[in-house]
């Protein structure tokens, strides 16, 4: 458990490993066999981590790429995390579509959610929108070498704009500001005729969206960012790097179980963490 999940080898890394260091032989079978026992035995702590952080007012969606090699090329690795304890649950090998932030947030969820703007959040109730993503797209294009200059001038301006108007949210979160901050906002959205095609298409999204950008005034305690779920699934994106994803979709259920528990004893014991497991 500790070679796959937290040192995030591949089975025949972890052969290897054994085998130059212990002079332990064993198949890759039996390494499946035997994060399956551990994964079956950690399912109800499992659960029950996926109830606490749906008891939290507040918790951050993603998702990421994650390959099976038998079953499917392309699936996502999800994560739920919750803003106030850090703890995190994880599904691996699932399609990218709505129902898996669903399966996370369960039927009733009734908190509010923050996350980026990918079309499989578009439908939750109280919804906070990643502006670290937003801001990201802009100086993005403000930087592309793609554009003539005059565009990329123009695209740094607009970028400067819009990190004014970020400032502005972060050292006002009073709902006071909502209104003049949803006509900021929307005067930014407004497309000229100096926009390239990509600075169109996120103006368009971001009009449909203003709101959801804002909904941080409500409460200072919502996050403005996605960057606490990002950082969560850091350690599933090295270990795509490491080991290349999962070899069919049970030992990809078990990465989630196995995952979601190691990283939060982690976060709770620290250098402990591994005697609780």
């Amino acid at each position: 458990c500790y070679l796959s999940i937290m040192c995030r080898l591949s089975f025949a890394q972890i052969q290897n490993i054994l085998r130059d260091t212990y002079q332990i032989h064993i198949s890759q079978g039996e390494v499946a066999k035997i994060l399956d026992r551990k994964a079956t035995y950690f399912r109800p702590f499992y659960e029950r981590l996926k109830e606490q952080i749906r008891g939290e007012p507040i918790v951050h969606l993603d998702e990421t790429g994650w390959r099976l090699f038998i079953d499917q090329d392309k699936s996502y690795a999800w994560v739920m995390s919750g803003a106030q304890s850090g703890d995190s649950v994880f599904l691996v090998g699932e399609s990218r579509g709505k129902g898996n932030a669903d399966k996370l947030l369960g039927e009733n969820y009734n908190g509010i959610v923050v996350s980026d703007d990918y079309v499989a959040y578009r439908k939750l109730k109280k919804h906070q929108l990643c502006w670290a993503h937003l801001i990201r797209k802009f100086r993005d294009l403000a930087g592309s070498k793609e554009l003539k200059d005059e565009q990329r001038k123009y695209c740094q301006e607009e970028y400067t704009k819009l990190c004014l108007i970020y400032e502005d949210v972060k050292q006002n979160r009073d709902i006071q500001k909502y209104s003049e901050l949803f006509e900021r906002l929307s005067q930014f959205a407004v497309i000229k005729s100096n926009d390239p095609l990509k600075t169109i298409r996120l103006k368009t999204t971001l009009r449909k969206n203003i709101s959801k950008y804002l909904t941080c005034l409500n409460d200072p305690k919502i996050p403005l960012t996605n960057n606490q779920a990002e950082r969560s699934l850091r350690h599933l994106v090295l270990k795509r790097k490491i080991s290349f994803g999962s070899l069919t979709k049970k030992t990809a259920d078990n990465l989630a179980v196995l995952t979601s528990v190691l990283l939060s004893l982690k976060q709770r014991y620290q250098s402990n963490f591994f005697q609780e497991f």
